[in-house]
């Protein structure tokens, strides 16, 4: 075994050695954090693994796990899972309609379920509304059907109702547990929440990992590169990378990226369904005259609009003046 081998086989030992030794550490002190930590108590047992919100899979089920660090990322997912939906139940009507051509005696069993999970009470809170789901009450009718015994003469090709939970801690055992509870056939990452002890597991276990609508910020990239060869491989568990824009993928590339895992394909939170203005007639007359709107702002950024603006009104008002 050569030696860049043996670094990968070492760094998720030594990874996971270090974080249980820490948890050990942390250990006397979590039951404090969870009795006086409203905000960790809400999600702490979820994502130990104590407590599962996810229902067992059903045999013959294949699942998509799409994961979202918070409210922002969640929001983001909406599009991505509504695509998803869409193409699973298109593919899987086309197969049922061959099978069907090919034999009137075909049977198919087959369906998928889409996990939505999130690592805060806030973002899984948004995924419960966004995606109009009771966790529970899914978990309930999903467990129902388990106890059911599957025949061989129905036919079942659908796309399941989404179920939401939380992801793990990056603890060994955690993981483990909700992995294994999850089981999935393929994980999506959106944007952020990389753990290195879920990737090596994932990859053991051979199941895909996409990271979608990924951004690397100067600071982080600078971060990274610190790290360069514990941070390279850890991105090259993913099977695919898509980035936000060229120079994101320009960033992944320098942290050792191979360029043909990485695929620029825009900003997914651009693809969010427009909302329906009605009366739009009445919206200009109440609010006549022309805007400026500078949504979604960061520190620093109100000054560089604020700035812009001043310009613009400068300008347009010298327009004015000289058409009298």
């Amino acid at each position: 075994m050569n030696t860049e081998k043996r670094k990968y086989f070492n760094m998720p030992i030594l990874y996971n050695i270090f974080l249980l030794l820490f948890f050990l550490v942390m250990l006397p002190f979590i039951p404090f954090v969870y009795l006086f930590s409203k905000k960790r108590r809400a999600n702490m047992l979820e994502r130990l693994g104590f407590k599962h919100l996810i229902s067992p899979k059903i045999p013959g089920t294949k699942r998509v796990w799409i994961h979202a660090l918070s409210v922002g990322e969640v929001k983001s997912a909406l599009p991505l899972a509504n695509a998803i939906q869409k193409q699973l139940s298109e593919s899987l009507s086309n197969q049922q309609k061959n099978l069907t051509n090919q034999s009137s005696n075909s049977n198919i069993q087959s369906c998928y379920e889409l996990i939505v999970t999130a690592s805060t009470r806030t973002g899984f809170n948004m995924a419960q509304e966004l995606f109009a789901i009771s966790t529970a009450t899914t978990a309930t009718s999903t467990k129902s059907k388990t106890n059911k015994s599957i025949s061989t003469n129905d036919t079942d090709t659908s796309v399941k109702a989404i179920q939401v939970g939380y992801f793990p801690f990056d603890l060994p055992f955690s993981v483990k547990s909700i992995c294994s509870r999850i089981d999935p056939d393929m994980v999506i990452i959106v944007e952020s929440d990389l753990w290195p002890g879920f990737l090596w597991h994932m990859r053991t276990k051979q199941v895909p990992v996409f990271l979608v609508n990924a951004r690397l910020s100067q600071s982080s990239f600078d971060g990274y590169m610190l790290f360069k060869n514990f941070f390279s491989s850890v991105f090259c568990l993913f099977q695919t990378i898509m980035v936000q824009t060229e120079l994101d993928k320009i960033r992944f590339v320098k942290i050792g990226i191979p360029e043909k895992n990485i695929r620029v394909t825009g900003n997914i939170k651009f693809d969010q369904p427009m909302p329906e203005i009605k009366n739009l007639d009445n919206l200009k007359a109440n609010f006549g005259g022309k805007y400026f709107i500078a949504g979604s702002t960061h520190h620093g950024e109100e000054e560089i609009i604020l700035s812009v603006f001043k310009e613009l009104k400068e300008s347009q008002s010298l327009k004015q003046m000289s058409e009298y």
